[in-house]
């Protein structure tokens, strides 16, 4: 017997899941009010999977208040002095 065999029989084949729970709750995610806005500073925005246990974190507080999660990605880079040669850059992250 394979390790996937002892899992077949945890879910009798002639029943679906009920996924009731799972469908009223992904409504609501959609519905919640109000927004909470959080800026993520780091060197490495740009591979956002590096931040990933961050973010599901963030997204666990979210649902659990009940508020619409809003993430504002900042480069560190652009917060240094060196980075007011890019003044786009520079202003945005400061902003």
């Amino acid at each position: 017997m394979d390790s996937t065999d002892s899992y077949s029989s945890l879910i009798p084949k002639d029943e679906e899941p009920d996924l009731g729970a799972w469908a009223v709750m992904a409504r609501a995610l959609e519905t919640f009010e109000p927004t909470v806005r959080i800026a993520i500073i780091g060197k490495y925005t740009g591979l956002q999977d590096s931040y990933l246990s961050v973010l599901k974190s963030l997204k666990h507080a979210s649902i659990a208040v009940e508020h619409k999660l809003e993430v504002e990605w900042v480069e560190a880079t652009h917060l240094e002095e060196e980075a007011k040669d890019n003044t786009k850059e520079y202003e945005e992250a400061w902003a």
